[in-house]
């Protein structure tokens, strides 16, 4: 069921050999544009906070890495990759009223709560009626792009709800 797991911790040297194609592009992907930053808006006075900020968040990430593989199970992260989509969402949408945004900002993690009830409810069925193979294999991975999917629906359908309630800018006329 699962691929081989070698008992032996990896050495930075196997690590490297496997890893440099990876490390490569991302070196030719971020160099320019850290390049481009360092030679251009990060010598501005309202910005040259730019890399402070961005070795202290990589190296927040690093140190607590192991948070983000809670119990080697990344699916635990679903609030925050939900979060990240509803705040992109109302950018986009780009609602005035704040008590709006204040209530689909509040309502992101109940709602991943929910779907995430929803998805777990789907696995025992799954188990259940399919057997230990089915729940753990690629209905497993589907129960959890689904859970993403009915999470954002479910914001989506919040919004169009409150879209009622508070009227924006262009309906009411004004612009």
């Amino acid at each position: 069921m699962n691929a081989h797991v070698s008992s032996y911790p990896a050495t930075p040297t196997s690590l490297l050999a496997t890893w440099w194609p990876v490390l490569l592009g991302l070196l030719v992907l971020y160099l320019p544009t850290y390049w481009d930053l360092s030679n251009g808006i990060w010598n501005s006075e309202e910005q040259a906070h730019g890399p402070i900020v961005l070795v202290v968040s990589l190296y927040l990430i690093w140190s607590k890495r192991e948070f983000l593989t809670v119990a080697g199970h990344p699916r635990a992260l679903l609030g925050g990759s939900l979060s990240a989509m509803g705040l992109l969402y109302l950018y986009l949408m780009e609602h005035k009223n704040w008590l709006r945004n204040g209530i689909l900002i509040a309502s992101i993690l109940p709602i991943a709560f929910v779907a995430n009830i929803g998805r777990v409810m789907i696995l025992v069925l799954v188990t259940y009626h399919l057997g230990d193979e089915a729940g753990q294999g690629f209905l497993h991975d589907f129960a959890g792009v689904l859970l993403f999917m009915i999470a954002l629906l479910i914001l989506f359908a919040l919004d169009g709800l409150l879209g009622f309630f508070f009227k924006s800018a262009a309906q009411n006329g004004k612009k």
